[in-house]
């Protein structure tokens, strides 16, 4: 079965996602700064192109400190190697952990992609 294209978000859909980022609950039974680390997330997924899987175990000895992403992707192996805007690595400099930025590397993969799915389904549910 052939999965369809990608479509990106039109400009519209995401200044709408980026302003629900803003009324985002703060805390979770965690204590995260939930805003900062969806921020964050967001901007990976639109700046690196990469899936959600992928974001959500990015290790952050593949940020070089020319601000270049190097991986293969999970899913079939690619190889990327793609530069960062500024404005993105400044997003990710002070989350996570001393090893994962979106996973605290407990438990499975499967888990921590669906813990951020949900919290992305309920952030278009905010911003319509």
């Amino acid at each position: 079965m052939k999965e369809p294209p990608v479509v990106p978000f039109k400009d519209a859909e995401w200044k709408a996602l980026r302003a629900a980022v803003d009324t985002y609950p703060t805390k979770n039974s965690f204590g995260y700064d939930n805003r900062t680390r969806l921020k964050a997330f967001l901007l990976m997924l639109r700046y690196s192109g990469l899936r959600i899987g992928d974001v959500a175990t990015l290790k952050k000895s593949r940020i070089s400190t020319d601000g270049m992403l190097h991986l293969r992707t999970s899913k079939v192996g690619v190889p990327v190697r793609h530069p960062l805007p500024p404005f993105v690595l400044e997003a990710l400099k002070d989350i996570g952990n001393a090893e994962y930025f979106f996973w605290s590397g407990e438990g499975t993969v499967k888990s921590t992609v669906g813990d951020w799915q949900r919290a992305i389904r309920r952030l278009m549910k905010m911003a319509n």
